[in-house]
């Protein structure tokens, strides 16, 4: 609303106007009601210094100005000790000597045991009311006591304020009158007066103490500043910016810290990753040291078993040539007796003997030689070669003995997986038969319920003549809205689900049936009455599993479902695991849950996504597909296996097979059951012989030689005998000592675990260390070259662990030193390290990240646009001034200054350098405050942080920042006044004036009224043309008019004639015939003995008449 100074001629009585004021025990107007009629016009209060003028004035300015911003009797020059509220109660009128003391004494009227009174009246025509305001003050432990009156009755001191007994009967009494209020404080007092008077703050009342005394307007910057502008109060705004920067600064120490803390544990956690990898090292390298026994002996082992089978391949060969020999030479040994007898007959029955012998060895050779055609048919089988000699038969036996082992190790292993996978199929195929049944139901039946559980329902709903919807399973008639926690819920609500729903009429006859029938499925039922209601209003935690589930709106049961749903899970689902510990009942996405704070319960035995487990819902699509997809499922594996198994059958019938031709080989022992080849040779000797007697002539003389022959074999061959005997005693000597040594190795590998990592890395650094081949003579040699190897490596492991240790130590002192109040718990020690890497990890994951997010919240959502208000806010009230100087150079235009001019004031920025400084920071940390990518940087946050420091004033700057702080918060500060003399014919500069130094007198007074003027129409809030205006008209001034030109006092006075402002001059009687035009009444101060001061009052007319007379 655009205000014009109210210069009207029919408005001079518009406003609240003072009709009169009186007062009761003020100063020296003593035991006396002296009134003060103004009649709401312009009025003279004149007397000689000192008369109490001044006094009067006081008590007006208490009236209406906060008492802590009054300096009593201040238009003379007082100072602030000089009167006070006190020394105007009890009526000090002089001083004089203590003679005891020697000091000054105030001399009183009255004493403490009097009260005084103020009272005014003011009236507002265009609006007929009227407005009484008083106070009332008493002394009470040597302290002013008082309390406050504001009345739309016509109250007065005589009639209001004297006989009552006591101050509370006096609060009463004047609380009983019409439109009354009472008040103890000024604050409340003030508000109240204001509001009904139009007077919007209290700055008015401000300017309204000021131009008492003003003399001058001195610098007319101050002035507008002081008188024309509202103090913006912006230090709420200010102590919350650094209130709440303190929680930043806070958050901001914290990040530091965490950093700070970071940087301090990842060396720690690096040495001791170090530490940890060479402390790994070092053990394995100490365990292969001690398992370097145990991983040699299993080469020893092996070598050792394979001396031994060479031993016993030997050995057999052996015992065979022995056998071979026995044979032989008990044969020559019957040789030489037949050739004997032979001889003693003269040879006659040499011939017989030898073609039976003959005979005979011919009937071996074939038996042998089809043992022989066999043996070599059965390892064709085998597609293994046929053996010649003895060496190959005794090799293919050793290694078809072997084979013949493994075969029964793989049948057996083939015939348990045969077991195990018969067994298998036969669950899929009893699965499969369930899907069939469950999918069949489920396609007749909408409902999520097991088919075993729900069949056994249908039943006993036909049992008792019912339809099955009567009967209905909880979980029929609820289902999940929230997907994503579907399958927690389903796990949840899984037994509730299954319960079954018996309304109170049908209880009997199904606990009946229950009793007598056998139901084959565990059952629960619940009894409902679905007529009653519940009324019971539960108030759902936030959350809620009730807000993620929905009940069948149709059913009948729906009011009990919601009872039962309720009462058993209104329970949190949470996201964190950490809000799951905190509450008492609370369920997690993957299915952990708790109903108190004791008992927690996860069920995995089954897939928490497994739809086929579901049983909640009455739409049973999604499960009928699950089943569809793991019938598919279930039907691939059973395929799978039974050609698995179909496979297993054949590859054990083959081994069975090999098992059979191995063993038949195998029941030829030695190699002379299929030798023929020594048969035929020995058929072959006999023959010659034969042939040599049949074709002698001396057959005497043949047998003699041959008897010769044949005993110089059967030297010979027990000579071979002997050698093969006694190489077969060593081969025992040998094979028993390395049957010891076998025995050793395997005692220590049957002892003696040898973990797999061990077994690599000792096997690993045999092939880097150890290039010749292993064998028993050179394995002692190469279990000493990894013995040294490792004991090297120990050794180095030892110093470097010393020194990482020694490192972490003193990583961990520091950080312990540093920070004494986290790592009280802590100390320096290697083993520690695991408490320390904790801390680092939960500052890393945890409160770093909570800490930054918390910071940046904070910086964002607070301390900026705390800064961003602040800014706008400051900019709002610099555009509020601009506004409020445009107004009033508006009015200034109707107010001529001098002939054909009129001033404008003009607001300019300020120069000051402080200002700019803060205005341009406020602009920097505002940029790109809305750019949610931008919004912090550390330089911005320090750069706050000086600012706030300013603001709440740093450490030896206190006074300065506090300085510093009032200047660039308070608006007023961010303009320079001044005022221009412009023409009004064409609004072209006749003067600038800065302030009103360096004119003359009357230009000074002068400008100091039409500023004055225009500061208290703006600040009364003045409007044009209106004479129902809700605004306060009264003004003082006190001894201003006193001291200026006749010119400049009839100029002020005629300008707030036009402002139509009521005003109380109070100023010596020299000045009287200046100021007669202009007042209604004249009031006359008289005080002849300095104690008892009085008050004559008269009209205008009446003052005139009596001095021309």
């Amino acid at each position: 609303m655009e205000l014009r100074f109210d210069f009207a001629e029919d408005d001079r009585s518009a406003g609240f106007r003072l009709q009169h004021f009186e007062f009761y025990n003020w100063g020296t107007y003593d035991k006396k009601i002296v009134k003060l009629p103004l009649d709401k016009s312009n009025a003279l209060l004149t007397g000689d210094i000192g008369s109490g003028k001044s006094t009067i004035v006081d008590a007006l300015t208490t009236l209406l100005v906060p008492h802590n911003k009054i300096i009593f009797n201040k238009a003379a020059g007082a100072t602030t000790k000089e009167r006070s509220l006190y020394s105007y109660i009890v009526g000090e009128y002089k001083t004089t000597q203590d003679e005891n003391f020697g000091h000054s004494k105030a001399v009183s009227l009255r004493d403490e045991k009097s009260y005084s009174v103020i009272l005014g009246r003011f009236e507002n025509i265009g609006y007929d009311e009227s407005l009484t305001l008083a106070q009332f003050f008493y002394i009470a432990n040597k302290q002013v006591q008082k309390f406050f009156v504001v009345s739309k009755s016509n109250l007065g001191i005589k009639e209001d304020f004297f006989g009552f007994s006591d101050i509370r009967t006096l609060k009463k009494s004047l609380r009983k009158a019409n439109h009354t209020e009472v008040f103890d404080t000024f604050k409340d007092y003030s508000h109240s007066f204001r509001r009904e008077m139009g007077i919007k703050n209290e700055q008015a009342l401000n300017l309204f103490y000021q131009t008492v005394s003003l003399k001058s307007i001195g610098n007319l910057t101050e002035f507008i500043r002081t008188h024309m502008l509202e103090d913006t109060k912006i230090d709420a705004e200010v102590d919350a910016l650094c209130n709440n920067f303190a929680e930043l600064n806070h958050a901001h120490d914290l990040v530091l810290e965490a950093k700070e803390q970071i940087s301090m544990l990842l060396p720690i956690e690096k040495e001791y990753k170090k530490y940890t990898k060479i402390e790994k090292e070092h053990r394995i390298f100490v365990t292969m040291r001690e398992k370097l026994g145990r991983f040699f002996s299993l080469f020893e082992k092996e070598l050792l078993e394979q001396k031994l089978q060479e031993y016993a391949l030997d050995l057999t060969k052996r015992m065979s040539q022995k056998k071979s020999l026995d044979e032989k030479i008990e044969k020559l040994g019957n040789d030489i007796v037949d050739i004997k007898l032979d001889l003693q007959k003269n040879g006659a029955d040499r011939l017989n003997a030898l073609k039976q012998e003959i005979e005979q060895k011919n009937r071996f050779l074939q038996e042998t030689k089809t043992d022989n055609q066999n043996y070599n048919a059965l390892l064709k089988e085998l597609s293994l070669k046929a053996v010649s000699n003895e060496h190959s038969f005794l090799k293919t036996r050793q290694m078809l003995n072997e084979q013949l082992e493994g075969i029964e190790d793989e049948r057996t292993s083939y015939q348990n997986q045969l077991t195990m996978d018969r067994v298998s199929l036969a669950h899929y195929e009893q699965k499969l038969q369930e899907f069939a049944v469950e999918i069949e139901y489920l396609q007749n039946n909408p409902s999520n319920i097991p088919h075993h559980i729900s069949a056994m329902r249908d039943v006993m709903a036909e049992g008792l003549g019912v339809g099955r919807e009567e009967l209905p399973f909880l979980g029929e008639l609820v289902t999940v809205k929230d997907k994503e926690w579907n399958g927690a819920i389903e796990r949840i609500l899984h037994n509730s689900a299954l319960s079954l729903l018996v309304e109170s009429g049908l209880y009997e006859a199904v606990s009946s049936y229950v009793e007598t029938t056998k139901l084959g499925v565990k059952l629960v039922y619940l009894k409902v009455d679905t007529t009653k209601n519940s009324t019971d209003f539960v108030q759902t935690v936030p959350n809620s599993i009730l807000q993620k589930i929905e009940v069948k709106a149709d059913s009948p049961f729906v009011g009990v479902v919601n009872k039962i749903l309720q009462e058993r899970f209104n329970i949190t689902c949470v996201e964190s695991i950490a809000d799951f510990r905190r509450m008492k009942k609370a369920l997690t996405i993957h299915g952990q849950f708790k109903t108190n704070f004791m008992r927690h319960e996860k069920d995995d035995r089954y897939d928490i996504h497994d739809k086929s487990r579901w049983v909640l819902g009455w739409n049973n699509l999604a499960k009928l597909h699950e089943l569809k997809e793991q019938q598919m499922r279930t039907q691939e594996k059973a395929k799978h296996l039974t050609q698995r198994i179909q496979q297993t059958e054949q590859k054990e019938q083959a081994l069975q097979t090999k098992r059979d031709i191995l063993r038949d080989i195998l029941r030829y022992k030695d190699f002379a059951s299929i030798d023929w080849y020594r048969y035929a040779k020995e058929i072959e000797a006999l023959q010659e012989e034969m042939e040599v007697l049949q074709s002698s002539s001396d057959i005497i003389q043949t047998l003699q030689q041959r008897l010769l022959e044949v005993e110089k074999e059967l030297r010979q061959k027990r000579l071979e005998l002997d050698g093969v005997t006694q190489k077969i005693g060593e081969l025992k000597q040998k094979q028993d000592t390395r049957e010891l040594e076998l025995g050793r190795a395997k005692l220590i590998i049957e002892n003696e675990e040898l973990p797999s990592e061990i077994e690599a890395a000792l096997q690993n650094l045999k092939s880097e260390l150890v290039t010749a081949p292993l064998n028993l003579n050179t394995i002692i040699t190469a279990q000493k070259t990894l013995r040294e190897y490792i004991q090297n490596e120990i050794d180095k492991n030892v110093k470097t662990k010393q020194r990482l240790s020694q490192n972490i130590i003193a990583h961990q002192n520091s950080f312990i030193n540093r920070f004494p109040v986290i790592a009280k718990e802590l100390y320096a020690s290697v083993e520690s390290c695991e408490e320390f890497n904790a801390k680092l990890l939960e500052l890393q994951k945890d409160n770093l990240p909570k800490w930054e997010k918390k910071f940046k919240a904070l910086f964002k959502e607070k301390t900026i646009q705390n800064i961003v208000m602040l800014q706008s806010l400051l900019d709002e009230y610099a555009g509020e001034i601009k506004t409020k100087i445009d107004t009033i150079n508006k009015s200034l235009t109707d107010i001529e200054y001098s002939e054909g001019t009129f001033i404008e004031l003009v607001a300019n920025s300020a120069a000051n350098i402080e200002i700019k400084d803060f205005k341009q920071t406020l602009k920097q940390l505002t940029t790109g405050a809305v750019d949610e990518n931008n919004i912090y940087d550390e330089q911005k946050f320090l750069q706050i942080k000086e600012l706030i420091a300013r603001f709440n004033g740093r450490e030896g700057y206190v006074d300065v920042d506090k300085r510093w702080r009032k200047i660039v918060t308070d608006v007023r500060n961010w303009f320079t006044f001044s005022a221009i003399e412009k023409y009004m014919s064409d609004g072209s500069t006749k003067e600038y004036y800065e302030d009103s130094g360096g004119k003359s007198g009357g230009q000074k007074e002068k400008l100091a009224y039409t500023v004055l003027a225009s500061s208290l129409a703006y600040q009364f809030g003045l409007e044009y043309e209106k004479i129902q205006s809700r605004s306060f008209r009264f003004v003082m001034i006190d001894e201003a008019f006193g001291r200026g030109s006749d010119e400049s006092t009839r100029y002020a006075l005629r300008l707030f004639e036009k402002l139509k402002l009521q005003l109380l001059v109070i100023t010596p009687k020299q000045k009287i015939n200046v100021i007669e035009p202009f007042v209604k009444s004249v009031h006359f101060v008289a005080n002849p003995s300095g104690m008892d001061s009085s008050l004559i009052s008269m009209q205008i007319e009446e003052y005139v008449k009596n001095k021309k007379g």
